[in-house]
């Protein structure tokens, strides 16, 4: 009896296991279900928490292959999010579920390549991209097999060669043709053909854009219709403008927008009503027929606004802004780019993370329509000194929003000390002149502060023809030459930049320029430019900075100076050995109390340790670096490692928290590619980055002997505690020019002083 009693408790409880299994794999159905139901229609934050429920009930009925299910889609909702790492943090942890699950791994490869697509990490996209596609292969999965090979060709378009993500979409379409995936079909092509029109081919771009519509047609989920529909219209008026085309193009992207409106509003799908309503008024705008214009942009702004659509509100804001513009009201013209600014404040770091070019394609042309109009009303108000004065502000107000926006784009994050005090640069020194060069399309633009003084100064050359001059001069005076060649292009940016400034200059005895610089500008070494008799250097101080409020105008304590140095003077990492490096280091500590470590003795934990317990307010680094267009590629060369941007901030930043700041920061062996505008800003930045308030850098690798005499000469100069840092480094940069071995600037005029200059 007590057996029979035994085996029957046996069966109860094993019974009541399978239910409460059955209990929870229904639970854990129910939330997945729930989730896939509320991804379709857009409701993020709510498939986020179904998903996220789904996750747990799969974890408690011990159901692997539906916590996998779950996790994947749940990394797909924090990739529409833009938590690209939140998904990249969960796609590692499902890594190890699928370990010998090779469909899915294919699936998992494939999110982790798109999640670091976005995330910028272009390595680490190309490496899963590549890998997914290898894998699908294999296992012959021809529809993740397409739906990687539309995401290569998004790498590639994010790296900007469209010549090589055309043929991707289209293998990404035919794929998907062959397996029936309507919706990646639509995608792939629709994809090729932007990629068509970028690159100048129109042939059969109208039966393509047919081909997609008629495709359309046939899709059940309605919203992603209406969306189709908007691009389709989006592209027949990209293709019109492009190739300027008949004005049948026109027609046809009207009447998409149209139909989109219409099935937008049918389902309430306020997004996508949004963009039809904005992309109207644009059309509208194209053909200067404003008053239409304005009404449908107006409902854009509104629809936009009703839902919180920032990414596409910025945009109507902006196109608003345009309309005003084109009709002569400046001041609401201006209200709109302010508002417009305003919105893309808060969403401008998730626009153009993990992408290139972007700031300059989406973001930067807003501040700069903003920074012409001011100016182009200010040079009208002449007469009016008190109103030109406060348009002038306004302007370079715009113009350090332009400055902080592209620093922290780069860097990818907000983390920088502004100065708050916008006027404390004018009033640090008298004989300062503050200049921010505004390159625009017609004409470059100087706005000089002298003191509490703001001065414009016109100058009719074109952005085409100044940035024309500014790559040639750079590639110039990078490469020594006994004719000197570097000389036409250094007179001619001299004459723009600088002749118009001379009296005035003179009459406020000016002994040190700052120079805040944009574009092209970043890359090349202004203490160079050339008046026909003596360098720029030899006249004034030159120092550049990122942005006057993010520069902090303290002076160096000369008598607290303690120097931390490191400097490699072996060849290590594939990059040659700097022997005068020794040399150099042993002059530094020779003036200073520093302490000094050389070769196998500069390592990174070396240097995490040091910036923890260390007191000192310079740090020099003799050492390679190089600076990218990709921050993640920037680094500076140690005997074990390269100090990566990041590590920078982790290590050497760690100092603006602390009670003594670092007051400079010096490499002495760096380079900036030429023409690489963007990677210029890694230079910029480096006194931000690592929490100095000033910097030396390079922007180019120079001879060994005259970094060497350079750095001795700079630190003497500043041991003697009578000048400015931007002082101390224009005499050491004289003195080699004095020198008939190193009077090239090749020689001298790499090195930059960033930020600070006192």
């Amino acid at each position: 009896m007590i057996k029979v009693k035994w085996i029957f408790n046996s069966i109860f409880l094993g019974m009541l296991f399978l239910a409460n299994l059955y209990n929870l794999a229904n639970a854990q159905n129910h939330f997945y279900q729930k989730g896939l139901e509320s991804f379709s229609h857009a409701h993020w934050q709510q498939a986020r928490q179904q998903f996220t429920s789904a996750i747990h009930q799969a974890k408690k009925s011990k159901n692997r292959s539906a916590e996998i299910d779950a996790m994947l889609s749940l990394s797909d909702t924090y990739h529409v999010l833009g938590e690209f790492q939140s998904s990249i943090t969960l796609l590692k942890k499902a890594q190890t579920l699928v370990a010998n699950d090779e469909q899915r791994a294919v699936g998992l490869v494939n999110r982790l390549g798109t999640s670091y697509l976005s995330l910028g990490d272009y390595d680490q996209a190309e490496h899963f991209l590549k890998h997914g596609i290898s894998l699908a292969k294999k296992l012959k999965m021809t529809p993740q097999f397409a739906n990687l090979y539309n995401d290569l060709g998004r790498y590639y378009i994010a790296l900007n060669q469209p010549k090589k993500a055309q043929p991707a979409f289209s293998k990404s379409s035919d794929l998907a043709k062959q397996t029936s995936d309507k919706n990646l079909q639509i995608s792939a092509n629709i994809n090729l053909i932007r990629v068509l029109i970028e690159n100048g081919n129109e042939i059969g771009l109208r039966t393509q854009l047919e081909s997609i519509a008629n495709l359309n047609q046939t899709l059940v989920n309605k919203s992603k219709k209406a969306n189709t529909i908007l691009a389709i219209g989006k592209l027949y008026r990209d293709a019109q403008h492009k190739f300027d085309l008949p004005e049948q193009w026109r027609s046809d992207a009207f009447q998409h927008y149209q139909q989109g409106q219409k099935l937008a509003e049918l389902i309430q799908d306020k997004n996508a009503l949004s963009y039809a309503l904005g992309y109207l008024g644009q059309l509208y705008e194209d053909e200067q027929r404003y008053e239409h214009a304005v009404t449908y942009t107006r409902k854009a702004i509104f629809v936009a606004q009703s839902v919180q659509a920032k990414e596409s509100l910025y945009r109507w804001e902006w196109q608003m802004a345009r309309l005003y513009r084109a009709q002569g009201d400046l001041q609401e013209a201006i209200n709109a780019y302010r508002q417009a600014l305003f919105t893309l404040s808060e969403i401008r770091l998730k626009l153009t993370t993990g992408t290139r070019n972007t700031f300059k394609q989406i973001v930067g042309p807003i501040y700069f329509e903003l920074a012409d109009l001011l100016l182009k009303r200010a040079h009208s108000n002449l007469a009016d000194a008190e109103a030109a004065q406060k348009d002038l502000m306004l302007v370079r107000d715009t113009l350090e929003q332009v400055k902080i926006a592209e620093v922290e784009d780069y860097f990818e994050n907000k983390c920088f000390t502004v100065n708050k005090d916008k006027t404390i640069l004018d009033d640090v020194s008298t004989q300062s002149a503050i200049i921010y060069p505004v390159i625009l399309k017609d004409r470059l633009e100087l706005l000089v502060s002298f003191g509490n003084e703001m001065k414009q100064y016109r100058i009719p050359v074109s952005a085409k023809i100044i940035t024309r001059q500014i790559r040639n001069f750079r590639r110039r005076v990078e490469i020594f030459d006994s004719h000197n060649t570097y000389r036409g292009p250094a007179e001619k940016l001299y004459d723009w930049l600088i002749t118009p400034l001379e009296t005035e200059l003179v009459k406020h005895q000016v002994e040190t320029l700052v120079i805040v610089p944009g574009g092209p500008l970043r890359t090349i070494p202004l203490a160079a430019l050339y008046n026909g008799k003596e360098f720029l250097i030899e006249q004034y101080a030159v120092v550049t900075t990122p942005g006057i409020k993010l520069t902090s105008p303290e002076s160096l304590p000369v008598d607290q100076v303690k120097v931390l140095a490191y400097g490699l003077t072996k060849a290590v990492q594939g990059y040659e050995k700097l022997p005068n490096v020794q040399s150099e280091l042993d002059n530094i500590s020779g003036l200073f109390e520093s302490e000094v470590y050389v070769d196998d003795s500069f390592l990174i934990s070396k240097i995490e340790q040091n910036m923890r317990y260390g007191k000192h307010n310079i740090i020099h680094l003799a050492t390679h670096g190089e600076f990218n267009s990709d921050p993640r590629k920037s680094f500076i060369l140690t005997f074990d490692n390269k100090l990566t941007m990041d590590r920078l901030e982790d290590t050497v930043g760690i100092r603006r928290y602390q009670e003594q700041p670092l007051e400079l920061l010096v490499l002495s062996a760096c380079k900036t590619a030429a023409g690489d505008d963007r990677a210029a800003l890694g230079l910029a930045g480096i006194a931000l980055k690592s929490g100095a308030r000033s910097a030396i850098a390079t922007l180019w690798f120079t001879n060994d002997v005259a970094n060497a005499q350079l750095i001795s000469i700079f630190y003497d100069t500043l041991k003697k505690g009578k000048k400015s840092k931007a002082q101390a480094l224009r005499y050491a940069q004289t003195e080699l020019i004095k020198e008939e071995r190193f009077s090239h600037p090749q020689q001298w005029a790499p090195f930059l002083l960033i930020g600070n200059w006192l």
